[in-house]
């Protein structure tokens, strides 16, 4: 169901007093983008109404892919590591009963 725009720009002091995390921020500029209102931060003058606000947002949304590429890189390796380690755990545990059968 389409929203009716009743605003023009939302206007904060700074991207920290708006949203928690950097894809809470670009959720809201995406949405805001897709309803044509404009977003600005007074801390970080950043208009996206601007085509430099607009590059900006574009380079956020570049930077928030990255983060969540990052994030998912370091679950699997964890996970990795996590499985490794249960091996070798497994592996001295192996050993020690084999030593103690003899």
């Amino acid at each position: 169901m389409p929203r009716e725009v009743l605003i023009d720009k939302v206007i904060v002091y700074s991207f920290s007093r708006y949203a928690r995390s950097v894809t809470h921020l670009l959720k809201a500029l995406e949405e805001f983008k897709k309803l044509s209102v404009g977003f600005v931060s007074i801390t970080e003058s950043i208009d996206t109404n601007t085509p430099l606000g607009s590059e900006v947002f574009t380079f956020l949304g570049a930077v928030g892919a990255e983060v969540r590429a990052m994030k998912a890189d370091k679950v699997i390796l964890e996970e990795e590591m996590a499985i490794e380690e249960e091996q070798a755990i497994s592996k001295k545990q192996d050993i020690q009963f084999e030593l103690i059968r003899f």
